[in-house]
């Protein structure tokens, strides 16, 4: 009998998932991606809230740039790689900012392809900030576009026409007033 109820509870055991302790859920919200680059351990993290206050502050023209480029049909990578490169200077200090272990001296003598690597990192990681900046700024664009639309159409319509019965008709067209 014993033998029976401890062959049912290790069934129960091997039946029932490991509990889930949230780690996967936290690297969703959090996604920070460790890298060996030149030998060198880094850790890209997504900004946290007062980094993204600092990144949104100095990332103005940027924004503006991938807002453009997005609103213009371009958005795959090689896309917003080149808006990135436009914006190489800040670019990098973005990168600084939000990689432990990286400073801008070490991200200059990266070979093409490590540098690559890290860009796309801290774009895995920070993509998603810009992007939901870019959808407020294009949500925002269509909704004021829709008000000015709405505005415009009450506004440049024609007067209405009088009625036909209040039209007086003078015969000839051509004949002038009297006067008496």
């Amino acid at each position: 009998m014993a033998r029976k109820l401890q062959a049912a509870a290790a069934a129960d055991n091997a039946a029932t998932p490991p509990a889930d302790d949230g780690a996967g859920d936290l690297a969703i919200m959090l996604p920070d991606i460790p890298l060996t680059l030149a030998g060198r351990t880094v850790t890209v993290r997504e900004p946290r809230f007062v980094q993204s206050m600092r990144i949104r502050a100095r990332a103005h023209a940027l924004m503006q740039d991938l807002t453009a480029s997005i609103k213009g049909g371009e958005g795959l990578t090689d896309d917003v790689l080149d808006v990135l490169a436009k914006h190489d200077v800040l670019v990098r200090e973005l990168i600084v900012e939000v990689t432990e272990g990286a400073d801008v001296g070490w991200i200059e003598g990266l070979s093409e392809p490590d540098g690559e690597t890290l860009l796309l990192a801290w774009w895995t990681c920070c993509g998603p900030f810009f992007v939901r900046q870019i959808a407020r700024r294009l949500g925002d664009g269509i909704r004021v576009q829709a008000l000015m639309d709405q505005a415009f159409a009450g506004s440049m319509s024609s007067p209405p026409s009088p009625p036909s019965s209040t039209a007086t008709s003078t015969g000839s067209s051509n004949t002038a007033p009297s006067v008496n």
